[in-house]
């Protein structure tokens, strides 16, 4: 079912809004249809709640009535041209996460004209409307109305990816479109290029290609209940868990091998929460069920990437939450995404710790398992909760 999210005036038609909310819920479930914000409660940012509420919709109707486009504060100043405006807020968050936004035109109005629109919201003037009539047509356009949201059944976030491609070593990648994410524990807007991400951790079996054919030192012993290497071999059944007790530099070197590189951090981000800001590959809310952690696996060990689905991201890649803190390429700095944040996406040039992400199966805290999560390690240092997965640039 749509999770549908109503945007109006209330002063503008609340009784027609009223009446559609109430066809709507019968039709999908009061949980389904969020219609009012006077639950924000005191203290809290409204214009993050507002986000947060329209970001855990898929489809925003924005009930336009005659009077919705030239509505005056106190001060006789056009309402629309505020950023505060909850309506415009409302709408920019559904615009900016691709989230499908359908103009409902209600009382005789018309669709307003791009630019009469503040430029944040222009793009809503090209967006297809729907008419909702009085009696005796209300109920017919509400019919139509309800029978295209019910086509809309998944978040448009939840896009699988258009390509995947498996390397000489048995590696699957996925393509990750160009374009915005949202990004880090604040949310912020980040423009990335295409790439491609590992669809899982890299293996020990994929590990074992790398150490056969170049003599590296194997991983240390893996200790927790990790999988126990003895020179270049480790137990058959452990073959596809993903490979522990491996350095950054170790990763590195599987990488030059491979002809491949380590994500960095933001496309690791991307990859593990999609467009939209979500706190973890699955959603918002913590599910200790979709990831392997120490709460509900006690001791065992990693995953199974061939038969485990923990984790899974709007990309469809696994594992991204929990199983092992994975290695990206970047240093590690404190401020490096109050840069990002400010425009500045290149990483740092030193430090002396590299950037892991993602949790592993002897975490226990919710906070280490969130995509914004952000650990580090000396990159000589070996440790049995820690792996990786690989990239690849995009090249035309």
């Amino acid at each position: 079912m749509p999770k549908i999210f109503i945007s109006y005036r209330r002063w503008d038609a609340s009784d027609v809004t009223t009446h559609l909310y109430e066809c709507l819920e019968q039709q999908f479930g009061s949980d389904d249809v969020f219609m009012d914000v006077d639950t924000i409660p005191p203290g809290v940012d409204f214009r993050k709640y507002l986000h947060d509420a329209v970001s855990s919709c898929n489809v925003v109707l924005a009930i336009i009535g005659r009077d919705w486009l030239d509505c005056r504060d106190e001060g006789g100043n056009r309402r629309l041209d505020s950023p505060s405006d909850f309506v415009r807020i409302e709408l920019e968050s559904a615009l900016r996460r691709d989230i499908p936004v359908i103009p409902v035109l209600v009382r005789g109005a018309s669709m307003p004209r791009d630019a009469e629109l503040p430029e944040s919201l222009r793009e809503l003037a090209f967006r297809n409307a729907v008419q909702v009539r009085p009696a005796p047509d209300f109920r017919r356009d509400v019919d139509r109305l309800i029978r295209a949201l019910e086509k809309l059944s998944a978040p448009p976030s939840l896009v699988k990816p258009t390509e995947r491609i498996t390397t000489p070593q048995g590696i699957e990648l996925a393509l990750i479109p160009a374009g915005k994410f949202l990004a880090g524990a604040d949310k912020f807007e980040v423009q990335l290029p295409a790439y491609y991400l590992g669809v899982y951790p890299v293996t020990n079996q994929q590990y074992k290609q790398f150490v056969d054919a170049t003599g590296h030192r194997p991983p240390d012993h893996a200790d927790l209940g990790e999988p126990v290497w003895q020179g270049n071999s480790y137990p058959s059944e452990k073959a596809d868990h993903t490979v522990v007790c491996v350095s950054w530099d170790d990763a590195q070197a599987f990488c030059e091998w491979s002809g491949l590189r380590l994500p960095t951090e933001l496309e690791w981000e991307k990859g593990a929460r999609g467009v939209d800001g979500r706190e973890y590959p699955w959603g918002d809310g913590w599910d200790e069920s979709k990831c392997r952690n120490n709460n509900n696996r006690g001791s065992e060990t990693t995953a199974s990437v061939s038969s485990s689905p923990e984790g899974c991201s709007p990309w469809g890649l696994y594992q991204m939450s929990g199983n092992v803190w994975e290695w990206c390429a970047d240093w590690y700095a404190e401020d490096a995404y109050s840069r990002y944040q400010r425009g500045d996406l290149t990483p740092p040039s030193s430090g002396a710790s590299r950037v892991l992400r993602g949790g592993s199966w002897r975490d226990g805290l919710p906070g280490n398992f969130r995509c914004a999560a952000r650990g580090s390690l000396d990159p000589r240092l070996r440790c049995g909760l820690d792996g990786f997965r690989v990239a690849r640039t995009l090249t035309p």
